[in-house]
């Protein structure tokens, strides 16, 4: 069921002709997958993730509806890709949740929605990101 905020988003978005119908309809598909681990997202947090408006014209319209979480997408990395694979190969992600990880993966992608093993592995808490390494001053 979606939150007021996200039903103001999508008012609002479809309004500013920043989401189509159809585009519309794939958010409502990705967030009810997304809950499906419950894995909770707002509207305009899997719009962007899903490439479905561009983050600064969603963090515009989320800034003008009153009560709107803070934007937080997450996107794929090559460190956060790396911690999700070391995760497993360490057994801390088990088989079983890899499984529905993997699900997740498939159904997400049968509706145009690329989210890498990294990136649901994160919605999950699973991993976070290793800080990527500073240069060292004077190298």
């Amino acid at each position: 069921m979606p939150e007021p905020h996200d039903l103001a988003f999508a008012k609002a978005a479809q309004a500013q002709k920043a989401l189509t119908q159809q585009q519309f309809a794939t958010l409502v598909q990705a967030q009810k997958l997304f809950a499906s681990l419950k894995i909770a997202k707002a509207y305009a947090t899997v719009a962007v993730e899903a490439n479905l408006i561009p983050e600064g014209r969603a963090a515009q319209i989320v800034g003008s509806i009153k009560g709107h979480p803070p934007l937080t997408a997450t996107r794929s990395s090559l460190p956060l890709e790396a911690a999700a694979q070391k995760a497993v190969d360490e057994g801390r992600i088990d088989a079983d949740t890899l499984e529905h990880i993997e699900a997740l993966h498939s159904a997400l992608e049968g509706i145009g929605f690329h989210r890498g093993l990294g990136e649901i592995a994160a919605d999950l808490g699973l991993v976070k990101p290793e800080p990527a390494e500073q240069p060292k001053k004077g190298t």
